[in-house]
């Protein structure tokens, strides 16, 4: 018979704990899932930067590519569904990634335990140097920025980096990111009800 040890139960009760508290960001780290890589990035614009590790994020393409065993792309493996529905999906994507990064700046054991545990992100293990130290809320983008056959009707040359980068989530957030959003400042323990509000940069 196995009993398990005082350190696994309290690692266990640690995760029930955050999984009570955050729960309700799974359906976004679901969105992620496999998207994100922890991974050695050398910034060659950024030479200042003492950071070697960033979270490197394949964004959602229009149309993937299967590889053969010898790594040989050789046809699509997704059919293409229409821009409006990519747009959504990207969409998506965008909120999740921001919500996220809004779990960063408010518990950081939060944020680490959703990338590891919800989203398959491997930042090593407990113990590791590399396992322990913060890890910021800085995305390093793969954007699909080839033209596609399936999209030459829409005269598509790849995806507009404004998608991503402008302030549609602010502008026209979607009801369920709002609803998130809302939830995550109720956990902040550094807000004071009677304050204005913070801003947070959300990459």
């Amino acid at each position: 018979m196995y009993l398990p040890n005082m350190a696994s139960i309290s690692k266990m009760v640690r995760q029930s704990e955050l999984d009570r508290r955050w729960g309700f960001l799974l359906p976004w780290c679901e969105a992620v899932k496999r998207l994100i890589t922890y991974k050695r990035v050398e910034r060659d614009w950024d030479v200042w930067d003492e950071r070697r590790f960033f979270l490197e994020v394949k964004l959602p393409m229009r149309c993937a590519l299967t590889e053969d065993e010898d790594g040989n792309e050789f046809e699509f493996d997704m059919e293409w569904s229409g821009e409006d529905t990519f747009k959504a999906k990207f969409r998506h994507v965008r909120e999740a990634l921001a919500l996220l990064a809004a779990v960063a700046h408010v518990d950081q054991k939060a944020w680490k335990y959703l990338l590891t545990r919800h989203c398959g992100v491997v930042l090593g293990r407990e113990g590791d140097a590399k396992f322990e130290q913060d890890v910021a809320a800085d995305y390093f983008l793969i954007l699909d920025q080839d033209e596609d056959w399936r999209t030459n009707d829409e005269d598509h040359m790849g995806l507009d980096l404004a998608l991503f980068c402008g302030v549609e989530h602010r502008t026209h957030p979607s009801k369920e990111y709002e609803d998130a959003l809302t939830k995550i400042a109720t956990l902040d323990r550094t807000l004071n009800p009677t304050d204005a509000g913070v801003d947070i940069m959300i990459p």
